[in-house]
């Protein structure tokens, strides 16, 4: 794959009676001729983990993804080293959107908006 784009749906569902949060994380890729294709999802309550990242990398891992050239995803916990472990040759960029919520939330105004 050219790129694995990883992000996640938060939501509330019914589980056994309770409603109870949970992410909906989604892998999509895109092969290089350009064309996507849906790699997976995972359903998790409560946040993720190192150990979840390494589950769902493995299910990538052991369905055939083994060449990826640039993942993008939130700053989610323990993925990066993830990546950089299972596939090292691989690149890691931080999702665009969450980079400039994350400046807008945290430089002055003055800063993001010489940034921008």
């Amino acid at each position: 794959m050219f790129a694995v784009f990883i992000d996640a749906y938060h939501a509330k569902m019914r589980i056994d009676d309770k409603i109870k949060e949970i992410n909906i994380f989604t892998a999509v890729g895109i092969d290089p001729e350009g064309i996507k294709s849906i790699l997976g999802f995972w359903l998790n309550e409560g946040s993720e983990n190192k150990g979840f990242w390494s589950d769902v990398f493995q299910n990538l891992i052991t369905r055939g993804l083994t060449k990826v050239t640039i993942f993008v995803t939130d700053d989610f916990t323990g993925v990066r080293e993830l990546i950089r472990k299972l596939y090292p040759y691989s690149d890691h960029q931080l999702c665009y959107i969450h980079m400039k919520r994350n400046l807008k939330r945290n430089v002055s105004k003055k800063d993001y908006n010489e940034m921008k």
